[in-house]
């Protein structure tokens, strides 16, 4: 049997679960986190939380949309009498369900989601963790696949729209950054562009978007950060903002270096 959270008691932040670490920040100055199947949001100032309970099993993944008041949560399954994993998408100010999709696709489990920043369409991107080297477009209001993409990578650590468009999505796995973009006026849908990062790096997965959308921040292994965004209707590489270990270091062995000099000119 299932020990689940009661609902009505204080619920505190678990950052030991890795599926459901992460802290999302709301619009009405809520923080949102996860604790087996409940979705807590809770404000500072008050100290007063309220709960999403309409998941039956433990969540897995958990997106928000940059301009609407709505979440996407998906469960796992636990029992043979659904076997797909399930995705509901809800209001946070009425916690209030608006859609639940459960597609064979899903598989199991689903690891990544991601919503299109646009306000006016219903699409956002599903990854399962069954099927890790594919992405799912979903009408979420039609409860409609409506494309797919298989990627070059075994298995992607984070896909998401990019530079505030549903145009240009990112899929990053350890290897690849891999650009793509969608003609969504072609019938049927199709791939326009697809760009490959130059940079040869080893990705962790860590990616966020800026306030406006339109830059995206890419974390890799050593620590530093990779900033691009779209020129001319291209995904460009902005910047890189160098690891701060790596930078230290450098600096006390350059340091080092100048002492050891001076002490052997002195000598």
């Amino acid at each position: 049997m299932l020990n689940y959270p009661l609902v009505g008691c204080n619920h505190g932040y678990d950052g030991t679960k890795e599926k459901t670490k992460t802290l999302y920040t709301l619009s009405e100055n809520e923080i949102l986190y996860v604790i087996s199947s409940i979705c807590i949001l809770y404000e500072p100032d008050s100290k007063q939380q309220r709960f999403y309970t309409k998941h039956n099993n433990p969540i897995t993944c958990v997106t928000i949309h940059r301009y609407n008041s709505f979440v996407a949560s998906s469960e796992t399954i636990l029992s043979k009498d659904r076997p797909y994993a399930s995705v509901h998408i809800w209001d946070y100010m009425k916690l209030e369900t608006i859609a639940e999709l459960r597609k064979e696709q899903f598989g199991s489990d689903i690891s990544l989601l991601s919503f299109s920043p646009k306000s006016d369409d219903n699409f956002i991107l599903i990854v399962s963790r069954d099927r890790p080297k594919i992405v799912l477009f979903i009408d979420w209001k039609r409860n409609e696949i409506i494309y797919s993409i298989t990627t070059k990578s075994d298995k992607i650590l984070s896909a998401l729209f990019v530079f505030n468009t549903n145009e240009w999505i990112a899929c990053i796995s350890q290897q690849y950054l891999l650009f793509y973009r969608i003609n969504w006026n072609s019938k049927p849908l199709k791939i326009v562009v697809q760009r490959e990062s130059e940079v040869r790096n080893i990705y962790t997965g860590a990616v966020a978007c800026d306030n406006s959308g339109e830059q995206l921040i890419v974390g890799d292994k050593v620590g530093s950060i990779h900033v691009w965004c779209l020129i001319d209707n291209e995904p460009k590489l902005a910047g890189v903002k160098e690891s701060i270990l790596e930078v230290i270091i450098i600096h006390i062995f350059f340091s080092v270096l100048t002492n050891l000099s001076e002490d052997i000119s002195l000598n």
